[in-house]
């Protein structure tokens, strides 16, 4: 999340927990296990285990790759000449641009149950959920963040 002192502008993207570089290091752990693994059971002579170990491998990759994949995602918060405009592009460079008036947009964080919750931005009957890969707590600064900019615009 970032925030200019000048306007708000505030770019929302995924948390990701683990770096290339311990993705690296992870995988290269597990496809050593996995082939060490393979050839113990090859020795004595369960070589149909060592399948089912390099096909849990390639399953990993593929969750991983998704994940990271999926990280590409973002929104894009600006507030510019009196409206909020917020552009959010999906994990295949698709983007949507919605564009609310700043007087008249209110921001609301549903409590959903105690352990989530879900921002919405509301104008004249359009309803736009953003920040959804985010934390809950993450969404609370959210909020704050944006509603702080629009009162400095809103006067």
């Amino acid at each position: 999340m970032q925030n200019t002192t000048d306007s708000l502008h505030l770019v929302l993207t995924p948390n990701r927990s683990l770096g290339p570089k311990g993705y690296r290091i992870m995988m290269a752990a597990v496809v050593m296990v996995s082939l060490i693994s393979a050839l113990r059971f090859a020795l004595i002579r369960a070589w149909p285990v060592g399948i089912f170990l390099f096909v849990d491998v390639g399953l990993l990759w593929w969750a991983f790759h998704a994940s990271y994949n999926s990280g590409k995602a973002y929104e894009d918060v600006r507030l510019a000449d009196g409206d909020l405009v917020i552009r959010q592009v999906n994990h295949y460079g698709k983007a949507q641009t919605t564009r609310l008036n700043a007087f008249w947009v209110r921001v609301v964080l549903d409590d959903i149950n105690d352990f989530e919750n879900r921002l919405r931005l509301v104008s004249h009957g359009k309803t736009l959920t953003i920040a959804s890969f985010l934390a809950p707590y993450e969404r609370v600064d959210v909020k704050l963040a944006i509603e702080a900019g629009l009162a400095r615009a809103n006067g």
